[in-house]
Formats: C-alpha cells, structure tokens, sequence
C-alpha cells in the first residue's frame, strides 16, 4: 500500500466467511468515522485454508500465500496475530502482488 497502514477496513467479512472460526477480529472507529482493527488474530490449527476469507475481503487485505511455514514445535507459534500477518505479508508481498494480478486477470479473461 505505501502508506504503512494496513490494508484491512475492518469489515469483518472474512471473519464470518470463515467456517472453521480461525479469525478474530475487534475493532475500533477511527476519527473519520471509518474502523481499523485493534486485534486480527487467525488461528491456524483451526484453518482449513478454505481460501473464502480471501474471497470475502473486498480490499485484498488478506490473501493465501506461497509460504508453508506453518508446522511448529509449540502451538502459540501458530496462533498468528495482527503484527505477525502484517510481518509475514511484508515477506511474501512480491509474490503475493503477482498472484493477486495473475487471478484479477484470469477473471476479467486475459
């Protein structure tokens, strides 16, 4: 995005898409009337990677990755909060753009 904030509008689509409930969301109004999210947590012992939270989200503000990092030794590792998505998606978001690109395209048939 280039201005440090987070995509997410608070909508809490994703949150109800979800059938498993891994996400969590709380949120707060900013001064402008519009919300941001005060905790964004998804718990991925509980996802079944679905992939409907991506298709809710109206913003691309959470996408599927190309990263399979999530095996651990301890359960907490696996508990990803806003600051982990945010970090995780800074890693991966080259390849994310493209994949975001690549699907726009293949909808609009090019």
């Amino acid at each position: 995005m280039g201005t440090g904030e987070e995509r997410c509008i608070a909508c809490k689509l994703c949150q109800s898409a979800c059938p498993a409930r891994a996400i969590t969301i709380e949120t707060e109004p900013r001064p402008d009337n519009s919300r941001r999210t005060v905790r964004y947590d998804i718990d991925m012992t509980k996802c079944i990677y679905c992939g409907f939270c991506q298709e809710a989200c109206p913003v691309d503000a959470i996408v599927e990755g190309p990263n399979y990092e999530f095996s651990a030794y301890v359960h907490e590792d696996l508990l990803y909060d806003k600051y982990k998505l945010l970090e995780n998606g800074d890693r991966w978001e080259a390849q994310l753009a493209r994949n975001i690109q690549f699907i726009q395209a293949r909808k609009h048939g090019f």
